[in-house]
């Protein structure tokens, strides 16, 4: 009975990994130095400004994994080394297979340095997603000590600190041309679009305290849609004066970390969705995250987003259903290969005691 009432309770947010894997495909759809969509796309028009509006709804996607992490890690006080070694093992075997292609297919040759160098699991937002969740026994502990009061102002002074001024910062900066690097509190080099271990700290600890406080409201989408207005604007604006259009696609932006909760929140609300399928599906979503650019270039972006509007709309949905497909069939090809490690040779725990 306990796991059927889990499959209930979870495959709302699983649905949810999905769409967050599928948003990390339309952002390098339209990313200018992957797919090109908004590179190539003509600024004005009205595929210009569905683009802009599918960039504003998916640039939260690796916010949502963070924050889906730490909701599914809440109370834990232990961690198993093996779910790092598992990550990593599951890069080193797609790296393998991407050599291998290169080398049997398009006749590259590699020594034994090149190899090993590739084969070396190298992605930042991974090893980032694998140090908060490291620290999460030690976050859960602290969350417990501190209270609800306590929880919730520590979140606000996080949201304050390391979003808010960020955010005021490069507004400032991109507006007066100024250097306001000195003032960071996140780099040396400013906010770095949001990619810090800090940024990936709060989602993962908005995660935990959503579920340990049972956060919830009426209406989250209400409440998300005019600010998603409100950044498909901003952002629309930014792009067609060409100054500052970074600042609302930071992953710490004030805007995109409301707009996670708010979509998380309405997903949460559907506790009677149960379905193996989709709880299977989102098992793919990290090789999903790996593999996807690997072939996302095969798909001629160019020639569609030039298109009638809805052309580019229907190959954009092709495209990202295929790039899932594709990562799902790479996923189970390699499932029994990375059940036999895991149960084998990748069972390692570290406990860590509350007390």
């Amino acid at each position: 009975m306990k796991s059927v009432e889990k499959n209930k309770r979870d495959s709302n947010i699983e649905l949810l990994r999905i769409i967050a894997a599928c948003g990390v495909i339309m952002l390098h759809y339209n990313n200018w130095n992957i797919g090109g969509g908004l590179a190539y796309v003509e600024q004005g028009s009205a595929n210009f400004y569905f683009l802009c509006g599918i960039e504003c709804l998916c640039i939260g996607a690796v916010d949502l994994f963070m924050l889906i992490s730490g909701y599914f890690s809440e109370g834990k006080t232990s961690f198993r080394i093996s779910k790092v070694l598992a990550l990593l093992f599951q890069m080193i075997v797609i790296k393998a297979v991407k050599i291998a292609v290169n080398i049997f297919a398009y006749h590259e040759v590699y020594n034994i340095g090149e190899v090993l160098w590739a084969l070396v699991p190298k992605d930042y937002f991974t090893w980032t997603y694998i140090a908060v969740n490291i620290l999460g026994p030690y976050i859960n502990i602290c969350a417990d000590a501190l209270g609800k009061i306590g929880r919730k102002k520590l979140l606000i002074l996080l949201f304050v600190l390391f979003s808010i001024w960020p955010t005021v910062l490069s507004l400032i900066s991109s507006n007066t041309g100024i250097s306001l690097n000195d003032l960071s509190i996140v780099t040396s080099s400013g906010v770095d679009s949001g990619y810090s271990f800090i940024n990936y700290l709060i989602l993962f600890c908005i995660g935990l305290c959503i579920k340990k406080d049972k956060v919830d409201i009426a209406h989250p989408l209400i409440c998300l849609f005019p600010i998603y207005l409100l950044h498909v604007f901003w952002f629309a604006i930014t792009l067609s004066n060409q100054k500052g259009y970074g600042i609302p696609l930071s992953y710490c932006n004030p805007i995109v970390i409301l707009e996670v909760v708010f979509v998380f929140l309405a997903f949460n609300r559907a506790h009677d969705l149960n379905s193996k399928i989709i709880n299977l599906i989102s098992k793919a979503s990290f090789i999903v995250y790996l593999t996807h650019n690997y072939f996302i270039q095969l798909f001629h972006i160019k020639e569609y987003v030039l298109a009638n509007i809805w052309i580019m709309i229907a190959h954009l949905v092709f495209t990202t259903a295929v790039l899932y497909g594709l990562g799902f069939v790479i996923f189970l090809v390699l499932s029994p290969l990375i059940w036999f490690v895991n149960k084998y040779f990748l069972r390692v725990e570290w406990v860590i005691d509350a007390k």
